[in-house]
């Protein structure tokens, strides 16, 4: 019996099972600026990612994602493959039942046929009718530097919001802003606005450098979070002058010392 159970075991041992979870993974494109990825894990059984939905629009409206083996559900492309919707979590599947109210944050998630192991990113497509699509989901991030691990502070005395309609930058407008970099040991952000609200962004990345097309202003990008589930970028420029960019979507605020 001591034998049977022992080889039983080590049956069990040489099982290597896998699981990964990647938070707010990088992509290479969306098409809708309210939906985001917070979170893709794949288990033993199956790949599911969590989503958050904040309506930035005047009025609510409805969400919902189509059930599995509708003609327009859900499903992942990768690999050359299709892994279909196998079910859906705290949403509706049906028009008129789950509502968004304005600003309101929705979480809910989706589960898909099980991404292999080796996958390093994918296509998140919704049918042929949707607009929750995203583009080279990435999973594996990109570590391969860092800003410095001892806490910095930035102060601004300028600000000027960029218009996505125009297309254009507005005004410089007096305000002292300030930024302290890396205020914990999780690398987080505090943001000290001129009204004297503090606001606080969880880091969510690795960082990413590299310079201007003009290759004269070397800059360093960090994905973080706010308090409301918004995913911010910012880019910190090493010369005060340019300063520091806040884009979240098609907002961007710059930030910069005069």
């Amino acid at each position: 019996m001591k034998k049977i159970i022992s080889l039983f075991a080590l049956l069990l041992l040489g099982i290597s099972g896998f699981s990964q979870s990647i938070s707010y993974p990088d992509y290479e494109k969306k098409a809708d600026r309210d939906v985001h990825i917070k979170s893709v894990n794949t288990t033993d059984y199956y790949t599911q990612i969590n989503f958050l939905y904040r309506n930035t629009k005047d009025d609510g409206h409805f969400i919902f994602l189509n059930p599995p083996r509708h003609k327009d559900a859900y499903y992942i492309r990768a690999n050359g493959k299709i892994y279909k919707l196998l079910s859906t979590q705290s949403i509706a599947n049906s028009d008129r039942t789950s509502l968004a109210s304005p600003n309101e944050v929705v979480e809910f998630s989706a589960r898909f046929e099980r991404l292999p192991s080796y996958t390093t990113q994918f296509d998140l497509i919704e049918g042929g009718s949707g607009s929750w699509n995203f583009y080279g989901v990435k999973l594996q991030k990109d570590e391969t530097s860092s800003v410095s691990a001892q806490k910095f502070r930035r102060d601004y005395n300028y600000v000027t919001f960029y218009d996505s309609d125009t297309k254009t930058w507005g005004e410089w407008k007096q305000g002292d802003n300030t930024f302290v970099i890396n205020i914990n040991e999780k690398g987080d952000i505090a943001h000290l606005k001129a009204n004297g609200e503090t606001v606080i962004y969880k880091k969510l990345s690795g960082v990413e450098e590299g310079y201007t097309d003009e290759g004269n202003h070397h800059y360093q990008i960090i994905k973080a979070l706010d308090e409301d589930g918004n995913v911010f970028r910012f880019q910190i420029f090493d010369d005060s002058k340019v300063g520091l960019k806040m884009m979240w979507g098609d907002f961007m605020i710059q930030f910069a010392n005069f």
